[in-house]
């Protein structure tokens, strides 16, 4: 069951677009992808157009059922949601305060999916280093940290790379990856922050995303990408980063394990 964490210091880094369309790429090849959501906005839903309180999610719910999975969705072929649900500020308060007080309470909420070896996973963080962040990274793979080119970005690099984030490796084999989204060479300071990655970084560099405005014109739409333009120059990028992802966690086409059954309420 390889796990993918997308997680970033900036807010409004496109976390969540990366999330859906790379599971889009996995489910398009014909692997069976999971998608968590940890962020409050629960704002993975209207990328399947699933309105707020259509769908139950895990954090309205935590008090009375400690396995998260009872909240799994199915979404469309191949592609199944954990939602963080349509909180109330005390229920998120209430999560926030658990995640500070329980320090197993994601990996106990999460155990069943080791049932699904077969099965991608898919977690979209909320930004900044957050408790859950610090909390799932023995269950990750491969932590990739979303920045966008611009001039605070190679000073969140140093942080990132000196483990002064989460004061932690982020990731458990230490090290982590890297995707650049909204390029654009037209900007000196675009072209100046990619080429100062590749440098740094080398092969942690699984890619850069080219800024285009289908992708946020997809959400609107509360579409895939795929599925709204699946000519975009945005989508080429992110499965070229699939393919990058793939190879060196060995994830191999179609292969899905045992099928992943759904117990809780879904659309």
């Amino acid at each position: 069951m390889p796990m993918i964490c997308i997680c970033s210091p900036q807010g409004g880094s496109g976390r969540s677009s990366l999330a859906v369309n790379l599971a889009s790429a996995y489910a398009h090849r014909g692997n069976k992808v999971l998608l968590i959501d940890l962020n409050v906005q629960n704002s993975l839903l209207l990328h399947f157009n699933i309105g707020d309180g259509v769908v139950q999610g895990f954090v309205p719910n935590i008090g009375n059922e400690p396995d998260w999975t009872q909240y799994i969705h199915k979404v469309g072929t191949n592609l199944y949601l954990l939602p963080y649900g349509d909180a109330t500020f005390q229920q998120h308060n209430h999560f926030e305060f658990l995640l500070h007080q329980d320090p197993a309470l994601v990996v106990r909420g999460l155990e069943k999916l080791n049932l699904f070896p077969g099965l991608v996973v898919i977690v979209d963080m909320p930004s900044g280093p957050h408790m859950a962040l610090r909390q799932i990274q023995p269950l990750v793979d491969m932590h990739i940290v979303m920045l966008q080119p611009d001039g605070i970005s190679p000073a969140l690099l140093s942080k990132l790379e000196d483990n002064r984030f989460l004061d932690m490796p982020l990731n458990k084999n230490g090290s982590q990856y890297y995707v650049l989204n909204q390029t654009d060479s037209r900007y000196e300071m675009s072209h100046d922050i990619e080429i100062y990655f590749k440098q740094t970084l080398s092969d942690r560099l699984l890619g850069n995303i080219h800024r285009d405005s289908s992708v946020s014109a997809a959400l609107t739409s509360q579409k895939q990408l795929r599925e709204y333009r699946p000519s975009s120059a945005a989508l080429f990028d992110i499965d070229s980063i699939e393919q990058k992802i793939s190879a060196l966690l060995d994830i191999t086409v179609g292969e899905n394990g045992a099928m992943l059954k759904l117990t809780g309420n879904r659309p």
